[in-house]
């Protein structure tokens, strides 16, 4: 057999080994002083993420190679170890709960720039006799572009959120909602029940220009259409003048028309049904062009519906965060095979 061929093979196998083990460590560096006036001295976390295998994806390397983020060490051991370096134990005291609820990584290039996305949700709670009051939350999506690599500034960003989250409220008085040890572990729940779009069947028609309107059940306008199909109707609103004027989907959070809900995503209105406690819908969303598998990472936490530069659509099953009304991307649904007939 030809050396070189065999050569080639080699250099492909090997290659292909090579991207397949493409993960990236998250290490958590521990400070070297103690918070002053800490008020807790023990500890306990919950991971609460949708799925605790991987903390999302950047892109390393000249070539932009995918690379999944994971925690060599366990996220649950280096969060302990964090917070015992940080804390004042010497007296006893209350034990602190950090609960993780989203903490993902997102990288994508757009031109000739890369811009790299973290989706962090997190809530502290102190427990006292199985009373957990909550102590400080955080929900918030950080974006970070630049010209040259994004990656290490984005992981040194991620990386220093967690350690300002801990240190920044290890010595604050809770203060916040109080709930039980089963309120904290089903806290999606619990949210919900205070949303009044969760908690009915009966949706009031009208216009919603809002995620805060929609779920509030309160209507910014009411609307008629011509049609049932909205998407072919034309659909009034009355304008500021009094006259009636066109509504563009574009524009709008969602409708509910003769009782069925419509979400609005992309300049399309689709139906809504509400399984197992989520309002899910089937719609189109971009991708990126020439680096689709980016786009599991915006499925995590759905930060890039609307962010992505890309010319390329899919269809996905996508649901709403019932904190935020962000979509997130459940699944990809493979456009339908056509077969031409000879």
């Amino acid at each position: 057999m030809n050396k070189f061929f065999i050569l080639n093979v080699v250099a492909v196998l090997f290659s292909a080994n090579i991207f397949a083990q493409n993960v990236v460590d998250f290490e958590l560096p521990l400070p070297a002083v103690k918070v002053p006036g800490s008020l807790y001295s023990t500890f306990r976390f919950i991971d609460s993420r949708s799925d605790t295998s991987n903390l999302g994806f950047v892109q390393t390397g000249f070539f932009n190679r995918r690379g999944t983020v994971k925690a060599q060490t366990p996220l649950a051991k280096q969060l302990t170890n964090l917070f015992y370096t940080i804390a004042d134990t010497a007296d006893k005291k209350p034990e602190m709960l950090l609960q993780l609820r989203q903490f993902s990584f997102a990288e994508i290039t757009a031109g000739m720039s890369e811009r790299g996305f973290l989706s962090f949700r997190a809530s502290l709670y102190t427990n006292n006799t199985g009373i957990y009051q909550e102590i400080k939350s955080v929900d918030t999506v950080y974006v970070l572009r630049s010209s040259i690599d994004v990656t290490q500034d984005l992981l040194r960003a991620g990386r220093q959120a967690i350690i300002d989250f801990l240190t920044n409220n290890i010595n604050r008085q809770s203060a916040g909602p109080v709930y039980s040890y089963r309120d904290v572990l089903h806290i999606d729940s619990v949210e919900k029940l205070k949303i009044k779009a969760y908690n009915t069947t009966a949706y009031i028609d009208g216009l919603y220009l809002t995620y805060r309107s929609f779920m509030d059940q309160a209507p910014d306008k009411q609307v008629t259409a011509d049609g049932f199909d909205l998407n072919m109707a034309t659909i009034k609103t009355t304008g500021d003048n009094g006259k009636p004027q066109k509504v563009k989907a574009a524009k709008v959070y969602a409708i509910v028309f003769k009782g069925l809900p419509y979400i609005s995503c992309r300049g399309v209105y689709y139906p809504l049904k509400k399984e197992n406690g989520e309002f899910l819908f089937t719609g189109k969303a971009q991708v990126t062009a020439n680096n689709g598998d980016v786009i599991v990472a915006g499925a995590m936490f759905g930060i890039l519906g609307s962010m992505l530069a890309s010319n390329a659509e899919a269809t996905f099953e996508m649901k709403i965060d019932h904190l935020s009304g962000r979509f997130i991307r459940l699944k990809e649904i493979p456009d339908p095979v056509v077969v031409e007939s000879r």
